[in-house]
């Protein structure tokens, strides 16, 4: 790295926030991760792959909670945790709807009914709820502690800094340790997704085929009391 491109670096955090960059650098990098993770949900399992990326975040919160901007040392550092953490986004983004699909044939063989339009429709409304809630409770506590939305950072107290700080780093970081514990003992691993999707799938046609028996039977019969209505009018 030359000595103009650090100090490029340097004046672009002196005028952006930490949590700023934060945002930018593993948005940026999630993007690229996608290839990386599609062929690696093929090789190992997909709850062994979302606990890894998972686990690639604890390292960008702890930064987040005791990094400073104002030294080149923790920035390069800081960077280099947001790449590593953008796996996490990308692994929340492309395996958990890779999920609902082993869910569904489960369900489908024991319930026999397939309601995949109230699992995606559950999956999806119950996550905006979920960052609703987390975004509401947030605002009330900048709210209790003093927060000014016509000031500028470097002018807010520090009952406001620390909170924000406890609100981007330990929080998440409890959620990411608890989901992770959940997604442990996910009783579907791809044998048994496997299992279920080709059992599932030869119950399907057999109701079909079923279906369609039971068509042709009654069909024979109508067309002879079409024949016989015909006759007579005749």
């Amino acid at each position: 790295m030359s000595a103009k491109t650090l100090q490029k670096m340097v004046l672009y955090v002196q005028s952006t926030s930490i949590f700023r960059i934060k945002e930018q650098s593993t948005t940026g990098c999630a993007i690229l991760f996608v290839p990386f993770w599609k062929k690696l949900m093929m090789k190992i399992e997909k709850t062994t792959a979302l606990i890894i990326g998972n686990l690639t975040m604890i390292p960008l919160l702890i930064g987040v909670f005791f990094f400073k901007t104002d030294h080149i040392g923790e920035l390069i550092t800081f960077f280099g945790l947001s790449i590593i953490g953008a796996n996490c986004f990308t692994a929340a983004f492309l395996i958990p709807p890779a999920l609902i699909p082993e869910a569904l044939d489960s369900y489908f063989l024991k319930y026999r009914t397939r309601p995949d339009a109230l699992f995606y429709t559950f999956f999806t409304i119950g996550t905006k709820i979920l960052i609703a809630i987390y975004l509401g409770i947030s605002q009330e506590v900048l709210a209790i502690v003093g927060y000014k939305t016509s000031v500028c950072s470097e002018y807010q107290n520090e009952e406001v800094q620390e909170s924000i700080k406890y609100l981007i780093a330990p929080l998440p970081l409890v959620f990411l340790v608890l989901s992770s514990v959940c997604i442990y003992f996910y009783p579907i691993d791809s044998k048994k997704a496997e299992e279920n999707s080709r059992e599932s799938t030869q119950s399907e046609i057999y109701t079909v085929e079923s279906k369609s028996e039971l068509i042709k039977k009654k069909q024979p019969k109508r067309k002879l009391c079409e024949f016989h209505l015909n006759y007579k009018i005749f």
